[in-house]
């Protein structure tokens, strides 16, 4: 959801709520804000998330009542918590109860999701409890990362998206035609992927799954686990360790592991805001994202991996950057800014950044080079553009054309897909078909015999 026209700046909200006061409720940057629905100076209702304190999402408010539905996370928890924000004197009240998306029921009920099941249960408004315990409904609506894909009408239909048997996430290759092809020919025990790379010597990927990292041999596919807690995997530029984030600690913190397990994870940097791990340059120089509370998301450069002093931070603007990629010879890195109020793909020097090159004409994200540094994909919408680009004596958009469209998973904040040492395809995270949006109604009526 994009707030950015409403308000005047470049928010990106995660979950949002037009609400009956005429005010949208939203999440960014770990706090609840309200901004009217005509406009105007967006509000918080909560406060600035501590290095320790809980973050919230996917608010639900309820004007009458004076109240707003959201949930947490805090950074040393996996499990979201269900919470109400008092709207006239902004207390936070916890509702004792492990979840997230809720929404409140004509009925007097909460509707929330708990792990991948669709609950519901009878909750008193004024005590801010439930009664009784929540129970199972609509086993059959689909989740993602965070939400369930279902909508309820004030008369009890029920429209949503289907969750069916089997379905999981695939990995594909695809050529710059567009051709598809899957990665793996035999089951594997996963059902989503995440922040895949491809090693430096093509022969291993290493993917985010749930809360681990996995190392899978793309010869034999054979998997590896690597750890029990991490996010967004990076090869050293010679293939023999990965680092990732890991949220174990209060903060977004950097673990590192080597690839034949001769020894055990370890701690290397322990943040103090949120860090992401981006990109490893071939100088052997990581380039991390830092999210700050209340500015948002800059690019740091980290020269010696064991050494956390030798952090230097290399972009900063008031706008966000993000989703770096380095150039295979280490003079030149693309990444995502919305310095122009909406996400565009720019080029400047490295490790010392100079003058920035606006790289995307409509937009864009998920820049990555070609081997031979003369060509910058990056997606736009759900197209595949691939920028030819010359270096001598200065950065030059030469060309720009469409490699394919076709809709895969992808994320603002971090590149889903990588590219082949060899440059010839993409391996690209593939959802599973599209169901058809189903309906019930006169669900209340079911709804009672459920909780009665």
């Amino acid at each position: 959801v994009r707030i950015g026209a409403l308000a005047g700046y470049g928010a990106f909200a995660n979950g949002a709520h037009w609400a009956t006061d005429d005010f949208i409720y939203y999440t960014e940057k770990g706090r609840i804000w309200r901004l009217f629905g005509n406009g105007g100076e967006p509000e918080p209702l909560t406060p600035v998330p501590t290095e320790s304190g809980p973050s919230y999402a996917e608010p639900f408010a309820l004007p009458k009542a004076g109240l707003v539905l959201c949930n947490t996370q805090a950074r040393t928890q996996r499990t979201p918590e269900l919470f109400a924000i008092a709207l006239e004197t902004g207390e936070i009240h916890n509702l004792g109860m492990p979840g997230s998306d809720a929404q409140y029921l004509p009925t007097g009920h909460l509707l929330f999701r708990q792990d991948d099941r669709a609950m519901v249960g009878a909750f008193d408004l004024g005590k801010l409890e439930f009664v009784g315990a929540p129970v199972p409904a609509l086993e059959r609506v689909a989740m993602d990362r965070s939400s369930m894909q279902i909508a309820v009408s004030a008369n009890g239909t029920v429209a949503y998206l289907p969750m069916r048997p089997g379905d999981t996430q695939s990995l594909v290759y695809v050529d710059h035609v567009g051709t598809m092809e899957p990665v793996f020919t035999s089951d594997l025990p996963f059902a989503t992927f995440s922040d895949l790379r491809i090693s430096p010597d093509g022969s291993r990927v290493a993917v985010s799954t749930g809360y681990q990292i996995w190392m899978i041999d793309l010869r034999t596919q054979t998997p590896t686990l690597l750890t029990e807690s991490g996010f967004y995997p990076l090869w050293s530029p010679d293939g023999s360790q990965l680092i990732y984030g890991s949220t174990r600690g209060e903060t977004f913190d950097v673990y590192g592991v080597p690839v034949d397990l001769s020894r055990p994870e370890s701690l290397l940097l322990d943040a103090k805001n949120n860090m992401r791990t981006m990109d490893w340059a071939p100088q052997n120089i990581v380039v991390l994202r830092e999210q700050i509370p209340e500015k948002g998301m800059d690019l740091l450069t980290w020269a010696d991996v064991a050494d956390s002093t030798s952090l230097t931070m290399f972009l900063d603007g008031q706008d966000d950057e993000l989703a770096p990629d380095v150039s295979p010879d280490g003079r030149w890195i693309a990444y995502v800014s919305n310095y122009s109020g909406s996400d565009e793909i720019y080029v400047t020097s490295f490790p010392v950044a100079g003058a920035r090159s606006k790289v995307s004409n409509q937009g864009g994200h998920s820049p990555v080079w070609s081997p031979d540094g003369r060509t910058l994909y990056y997606v736009q919408g759900l197209k595949m553009i691939a920028a030819s680009i010359e270096t001598t004596p200065a950065i030059r958009i030469v060309d720009r054309k469409v490699l394919f469209e076709e809709e895969f998973v992808q994320y603002r904040w971090s590149r889903q897909f990588d590219l082949t040492p060899d440059g010839t395809r993409f391996i690209m995270i593939k959802n599973p078909p599209r169901s058809t949006i189903e309906v019930i109604t006169n669900w209340f009526a079911e709804l009672r015999t459920l909780t009665d």
